[in-house]
């Protein structure tokens, strides 16, 4: 259960990225030639962070900073622009896998405190449930109005996260300062009530006092680094996504932490998505009525495919809708307990098809029989779809058939 919405303040920035391959050196100067192939555009900084959260998390997320009015679109839905600009973006070429050179478009912005307080109290501070804070040092995180913000935020009692490039006095009162190894080095000041550390691939650190000793070490994952861009990102997003739905801060970061490995194995800023890090879950539905071999041989072939079972039951008014007054022959009750002491975990729903569920319980994967194509599987459009292969000459149907002979 999530506490309430989440915005993301800071310096907003579009990642472009040029990918192409070289063969050759150019005859003008001594530098590689790049044949382009591909040219795309991510969102970058505070953005990344909105980004991330907004397709992550069940609450309702915003973006407030400053960038081209033009821009808008492409930040989308949430994002709110308090100071009109341009839009701040970093070009990167990038050839045979390996980025050549970062060709910056940058602007100071100067936003104040108010600029920032009007669109807050236009979201309404009463349905805030956490604050990030994403400075890159361009002007959206003033020095003394961003005290003003967390002084400001504090009346409502909004936690606030902060990913900063700056000495920590100027988030004096956040709730947690999260910084790289030569950032907490530099600018380390007792401010916060939590301390992060980042460390690249040795994982991270947690503070929690002002002396600075240790309290936990996350190792991370080893892992084939293709772009370290947004990681930083995506670590305080899974961060501020698992706080916010009442995690324990160790839980946090283990998530934030896991999620970071995942971005770097992939070219630009990688949306991770929530489904990767967590247990695999697959889905089945049925009436399961009189339990036979081809529902078991499906049970055992879903279970296969992850960590997790979810088995969607038809309730009994949803069973006779579908299948006629007479059915089923054994009630909900008995239906679901049948399938628990085999091991499955059964949810009962009572609409004609499962979809309220599945939406519910997000799988990876939604299992039907053979008997389905992919186009009439309910969810196709929320997991992937896997077909299990027809057992013959098993239903219930059949089965009541044989009995009545």
């Amino acid at each position: 259960m999530y506490t309430g919405d989440i915005v993301v303040i800071g310096d907003v920035l579009i990642d472009e990225y040029i990918v192409g391959s070289t063969n050759r050196v150019s005859p003008e100067a001594p530098v590689p030639v790049v044949n382009e192939q591909e040219r795309f555009r991510r969102m970058g900084g505070a953005a990344n962070v909105f980004r991330i959260i907004r397709e992550n998390a069940s609450s309702n997320v915003y973006l407030i900073g400053g960038f081209s009015n033009s821009d808008q679109e492409f930040f989308g839905k949430g994002a709110f622009n308090c100071f009109p600009s341009h839009t701040n973006i970093k070009t990167r070429i990038v050839s045979n896998d390996q980025q050549i050179v970062r060709v910056d478009k940058e602007t100071k912005h100067n936003v104040a405190f108010y600029d920032i307080k009007e669109v807050l109290d236009d979201i309404d501070l009463n349905s805030i449930g956490l604050v990030v804070l994403s400075d890159y040092n361009k002007g959206v995180l003033q020095q003394g109005d961003t005290q003003k913000l967390i002084e400001y935020l504090s009346i409502y009692g909004i936690p606030v996260f902060v990913d900063t490039k700056d000495k920590f006095s100027k988030y004096k009162g956040a709730h947690v300062i999260k910084a790289n190894e030569k950032e907490f080095v530099d600018y380390f000041e007792p401010v916060s009530s939590y301390y992060i550390q980042t460390l690249g691939k040795n994982g991270c650190k947690l503070f929690t006092d002002d002396s600075l000793q240790v309290v936990k070490d996350y190792e991370s994952e080893k892992v084939n680094v293709s772009d370290v861009t947004g990681a930083g990102d995506t670590f305080l997003a899974f961060l501020a996504i698992y706080f916010n739905e009442q995690w324990d801060i160790n839980h946090a970061i283990e998530m934030a932490n896991k999620a970071a490995g995942l971005s770097v194995q992939h070219l630009g800023n990688h949306l991770v998505k929530r489904k990767d890090l967590e247990p695999r879950i697959i889905f089945t539905n049925g009436c399961f009525d009189i339990l036979h071999l081809g529902h078991i041989s499906l049970l055992n072939y879903a279970q296969s495919l992850g960590d997790r079972l979810v088995v969607g039951l038809n309730s009994d008014s949803s069973v006779r809708r579908l299948k006629g007054e007479n059915r089923p022959v054994n009630d909900q009750k008995t239906r679901k307990r049948m399938l628990e002491l085999l091991g499955f975990e059964v949810h009962i729903f009572d609409e004609d098809t499962p979809y309220n569920l599945i939406k519910k319980i997000n799988p990876h994967v939604i299992v039907k029989g053979g008997d389905y194509d992919v186009s009439e599987v309910v969810g196709r459009d929320l997991a992937e779809v896997k077909l299990f292969e027809y057992v013959e000459d098993f239903s219930t149907t059949n089965i009541i058939e044989k009995i009545k002979k």
